[in-house]
């Protein structure tokens, strides 16, 4: 008998005389559940990546609470067997000290000991677990049922892998809380969920990627949407696109025009839907029609939009081009029939109002000419911001004046419309005054610094080529240097990678996940065809070690994978080569393990396990740590040849101890096994028990362990190919959970000693991987249960509906002479807070018969122009005041554009007009409110004038002359800063009658 089939025997009965652990069983869908009744249907699926199909959701799992604090020292420690839905007294583990390899033997077998050498359990291996994995950007990533600083969420849409949403990435979300829905806007289009229908599931079945989905409808196929607006008084949402177009979409989805769902993309290959739904989303749900649509840009994407205080759409695009929408032409277009829907596009088209001609006087705008990516409405003071790469623009929404242009150092630049007189300088006093980097302030960045570099980053950089090599200079002063051919992939690496595909049936059992190539590295992954649903999202990358950080004959590259929405990585490497450079490997992992950066995934990270944010810790505090793409890895899979040799042990030593088999005494003299207990290397990291011989140097074509080198050189015999890993337990012994989603051992290490065609012997190690994650349709079903039986939770969400209790000083104002008129709203409730929103539900006129018009709301119950309302919005604190200001104007100038250019003007009297101011009042955490109305009308006084009918305007009238030229002038609405400019034409139209009121006209431009 073999000398470890006797260990094994004693193993076994070591095992059978200890007792195994008592365990608290705990669902892993604890977090969710508020009484007992609920806990028994937490849903957790648990998957083995050796497994040809899934479990069935009802296994629930129990997992035992181990001590956290307990030390890490490196040495043999028992990994954790295959998790099985069945307890065994093989998987449990006492948590006493463990010895070190190489340590003082007191020659007795305890449990510890025995499974340090022998395995831990049935088909595993003993591992090697480094030291200082615990700290820094080693430490394993914190992984949660529920995020420890938020409630826990109801996920709508969960994470679906990348693979499947062709044309249904989503871009961007809108909610509208009164009618309880939520719109996102697509690559494919539009779509929309009913929240009250989110607790429910697909039925028949959904589109691959979206079968975790709650049901939703979807529009008709339209190019990607890059931003929404929400337009509650028309019931609307208006959507930008890519193509230049902007679209309305009807609310009320079962009155919107609907058309036969399309094929669907992809079908082929498991790319459509199985089955149908009477929700939507299917493929054979039907889709509903846009309302209006126009061309707001020729070539050019629609990449912002806001709905502003005023009723407007604002715009913006590419070069800096921003445009409004004027509500009456839009209102008009509305009111069309669907067979007029040319006309009406056709009208909203030609309204347009060309902001940034607005701002520009001689050619020269106080804005840089860069894409609108992001614009935002300030309903409190009726502002609307811009932001572009260089600069935040704020902008009255009501005159349409650019009032302040802040640059990225957060320094107001000037608004005004003035010519820039450039002062000649010599270039050498140019020279002197320019300050050098040093000079400049290494402070905190500001809000606009910060700002600009989280939504738009990005780096300067010079190229050159020079052969089969590309040269790149960056701003920072890194040069890295790129093989072409290892970019692109040489012949040699796809001739591996053809010939394992057919090893591996690659089309029929397996199909090719990924690969990457760096000049002679090369790593590629498969997967069983069955696995396919469940694997995706694969991000490849490179890190250059050679010469300089920066040719790639040494390095590493590395795939990451989502696998059952946890991330994998695996990284093929070749380190530093010869006896002494240690310190030269060690630096080689550290500098691939900090620098490796995986090109980002579309859409939000997985999180059925929360992934806490990297500047957040397990107690929600900020920390300053950057943790590398590696570190936020589950799983890290280390491979290649590293290159650590043995050291203190001559030629001939090695080949007798290889010879006799003596691996112990030959795994004390191994470099990498020193540097990891020292901490140095592979911090953390795991490595199966080496049973096999040293795997270099072999002379070529020489099979058996006599093949070592024997020439010259005699290269002593090592170990420098290796396989290391890195689950995600926090500790050495944990079993699989949503605390630890993945849990991994090793069920093989061998070398094959009988491959002869290098100079090195390849290593296979197999992993036996647990992976734990949600089942997001139950999840959202015990959701809605505990929702509507857990009484702890109703009256939650009972005391969140809370709306304080407020007055309002008048029910009704009257304007006149342009007077400020100041109402209150009181906060009674000395308890909570108070948030409050005035609206407009529209406006009305009194016609020559006496009777009043329709009262029609402008987009998102806007202000008419001739009322200012400040501050519209705002929280008011327990038992205090806020005071609201409204302002009118006698007389505004309205204003008709064609193509961005004026037409017509003419003076609009607002006397006689009325209109009605809804106060919404809410909870600050609820979305029920209490409304207030306030009526306010313009008084017409005797002793007032309206202005003259006028077919020939004054001069001072006029437009300024650059209108003509195709340049639009200031606004010429009055506001609070043009008072006296009011005063003065009251003035001079001081001999018109008030009788004459209804018989204004309008006055063309001449």
């Amino acid at each position: 008998m073999e000398p470890d089939d006797e260990a094994l025997r004693e193993v076994a009965a070591a095992v059978a005389r200890v007792p195994p652990t008592q365990r608290r069983g705990i669902s892993y869908s604890q977090p969710l559940s508020r009484d007992a009744a609920s806990a028994r249907r937490a849903a957790l699926r648990n998957h083995s990546l050796d497994d040809e199909h899934i479990l069935p959701a009802s296994h629930s799992l129990s997992y035992a609470h181990h001590d956290p604090s307990a030390g890490l020292p490196a040495g043999y420690h028992p990994p954790l067997p295959p998790h099985q839905h069945h307890h065994h007294p093989s998987a449990s583990y006492s948590a006493g000290s463990r010895r070190s390899v190489g340590g003082a033997s007191d020659g007795s077998m305890t449990l510890e000991r025995a499974m340090s050498e022998y395995g831990g359990g049935h088909g595993t291996l003993p591992e090697f677990v480094g030291a200082g994995g615990g700290k820094g950007i080693f430490r394993v990533p914190l992984r949660a049922a529920m995020h420890p600083a938020r409630p826990p969420p109801l996920e709508v849409r969960p994470h679906p892998l990348r693979e499947t949403q062709a044309g249904s990435f989503l871009r961007t979300l809108a909610a509208e809380p009164q009618r309880r829905q939520l719109w996102a806007g697509a690559e494919s289009g539009i779509r929309v969920w009913a929240l009250d229908e989110v607790f429910a599931g697909w039925g028949a079945g959904a589109r691959r990627g979206d079968e975790e989905s709650a049901p939703f409808r979807e529009g008709v196929p339209a190019p990607p949407a890059l931003c929404v607006a929400l337009d509650r008084a028309n019931r609307l949402m208006w959507t930008g696109h890519k193509d230049g177009r902007i679209r309305s979409w009807r609310m009320d989805l079962d009155t919107a025009s609907t058309a036969p769902a399309p094929p669907p993309a992809g079908s082929g290959d498991g790319g459509g839907s199985v089955g149908g739904s009477s929700h939507g989303g299917g493929s054979n749900a039907p889709v509903f029609r846009e309302a209006l649509t126009w061309q707001a840009y020729g070539r050019t994407p629609v990449l912002s939009m806001v709905v502003t205080s005023y009723g407007e759409i604002w715009s913006g695009s590419e070069g800096g081009v921003i445009k409004a929408w004027p509500y009456d032409a839009i209102a008009k277009s509305l009111s069309l029939s669907p067979e007029e829907r040319h006309m009406a596009a056709l009208l909203v088209e030609r309204s347009y109002i060309d902001l940034r001609n607005h701002c520009t006087v001689g050619n020269v705008c106080s804005l840089p000419a860069s894409d609108v990516k992001h614009m935002l409405a300030d309903h409190s003071r009726a502002k609307v911001w811009t932001v572009t790469s260089m600069t935040f623009a704020l902008w009255d929404a009501r005159t349409r004046e650019l009032l302040k242009v802040f640059g990225m150092d957060g320094q107001v630049e000037s608004a005004r419309l003035e010519t820039p007189v450039m002062p000649e300088q010599p270039v050498e006093e140019e020279v002197k005054v320019k300050p050098s980097k040093k000079d400049k302030s290494q402070g905190s960045l500001n809000f606009f610094q910060k700002s600009r570099n989280a939504l738009i980053g990005a780096a300067d950089a010079c190229i050159k080529a020079l052969g089969e090599r590309v040269w790149v200079g960056y701003a920072s002063g890194t040069v890295q240097v790129m093989d072409v051919e290892g970019l692109e992939g040489s012949a040699n690496g796809q001739w591996w990678i053809d010939n394992i595909g057919k090893a591996l049936d690659e089309g029929t059992s397996f199909y090719r996940v990924g690969s990457r190539q760096l000049a002679a590295l090369l790593i590629a992954a498969w997967a069983r065809k069955s696995l396919k649903p469940y694997v995706g999202d694969v991000d490849a990358a490179a890190v250059p070690c050679g010469f300089g950080r920066a040719i790639g004959n040494k390095g590493g590259v590395g795939l990451r994978i989502r696998v059952y929405d946890r991330k994998m990585c695996f990284v093929s490497n070749h380190f530093a080569a010869h006896l002494e450079a240690v310190s030269r490997r060690n630096a080689d992992f550290d500098h691939i393990y900090r620098t490796m950066s995986f090109n980002k995934p579309h859409g939000s990270t997985a999180s059925t396990s929360v992934q806490l944010h990297r500047g957040v810790n397990v107690n929600g505090n900020q920390v300053d740590e950057v943790r590398p793409d590696l570190a936020e890895a589950d799983m890290i899979v280390f491979l290649g040849d590293f290159n650590y040799r043995l050291y203190g042990i001559t030629y001939d030593e090695a080949r007798d101890m290889v010879s006799q088999r003596s691996f112990d005494w030959l795994r004390e003299k191994d470099q990498l096994r020193a540097e990891m207990k020292a901490g140095k290397v592979f911090q953390g990291m795991r490595e199966g028990l080496i049973k096999f011989p040293p795997t270099y140097k072999f002379q070529k074509h020489q099979p058996g362990l006599g093949g070592y080198d024997s020439g010259e050189k005699k290269r002593i015999p090592a170990w420098c190919d290796r396989v290391l890993y890195r689950d995600s337990r926090p500790i050495s012994v944990a079993e699989c959970s949503l605390e630890s989603p993945v849990v991994a051992s090793i069920t093989s290490y061998v070398a094959c000693m009988d491959v002869t065609e290098s100079d090195h012997k390849p290593v296979r190690c197999t992993f036996s991987v647990d992976i734990a994650r949600v089942d997001e349709l139950i999840r959202r079903q015990e959701y809605g249960e505990i929702i509507e039986s857990n009484e702890k939770v109703r009256s939650m969400l009972e005391e969140s509906c809370f709306v304080p209790d407020t007055t309002v000083s008048t029910s009704e104002i009257v304007l006149e002479n342009q007077e400020n008129i100041v109402f209150r709203i009181t906060n009674k409730c000395e308890t909570s807070k108070a948030a409050f929103e005035i609206l407009c539900e529209g406006q009305s006129t009194k016609k020559e018969d006496g009777t009043k018009s329709e009262i029609l709301p402008r987009l998102s119950f806007g202000f008419p122009l001739w009322l200012e309302v400040q501050p519209a919005v705002g929280l008011i604190k327990p038992g205090e005041t806020v005071e609201i200001t409204v302002h009118h104007e006698d007389f505004y100038t309205q204003e008709e554009f064609v193509d961005g250019i004026p037409q017509n003007w003419w003076c609009e009297d607002t006397r006689e007009k009325e209109a009605v101011l809804t106060i919404n009042v809410r909870g600050s955490t609820s979305t029920e409110t209490k409304s207030h109305t306030i009526d306010v009308r313009h008084r017409c006084p005797a002793t007032s004038a309206p202005p003259p009918i006028i077919s020939n305007p004054p001069a001072s009238a006029a437009p300024p002359s650059n209108a003509l030229s195709g340049e639009a002038p200031s606004s010429k609405r009055s506001s609070k800063k043009s008072q006296s400019s009011h005063q003065r034409q009251q003035q001079d139209y001081a001999q018109f009658g008030s009788s004459e009121v209804h018989d204004l006209c309008r006055m063309r431009c001449p």
